[in-house]
């Protein structure tokens, strides 16, 4: 969740493995008032410099984009970020997209 340091393990640098982790969130329980406040809630990691803004950015977006376009090509299509998933693939070439199903 936004909000829980632990997340964080996943991107210490001194972790002898890196743990493709992702944001899991409650926005939609009954006590998030303002949804906003998730994200704010989550990038207070990096204010506290348990991660980085690199590794927020994995955790928030790359991430999530490795898994669902692994599985289905075409996840984001019609959707407002596809353009920006069309960009982060091709930025992310060299990577392998296919290391979900591996594990």
């Amino acid at each position: 969740e936004a909000d829980d340091p632990m997340t964080t393990i996943a991107y210490h640098p001194d972790a002898n493995l890196k743990v493709k982790a992702m944001l899991g969130s409650d926005i939609a329980h009954f006590d998030v008032i303002d949804a906003a406040e998730v994200m704010v809630e989550a990038w207070e990691m990096v204010e506290h410099n348990l991660m980085t803004e690199s590794d927020f950015r994995e955790y928030t977006f790359t991430n999530v984009i490795e898994l669902h376009a692994s599985m289905n090509p075409d996840f984001f299509k019609g959707t407002p970020v596809e353009g920006l998933v069309k960009d982060e693939l091709a930025r992310g070439a060299k990577r392998d997209f296919l290391s979900y199903h591996e594990c």
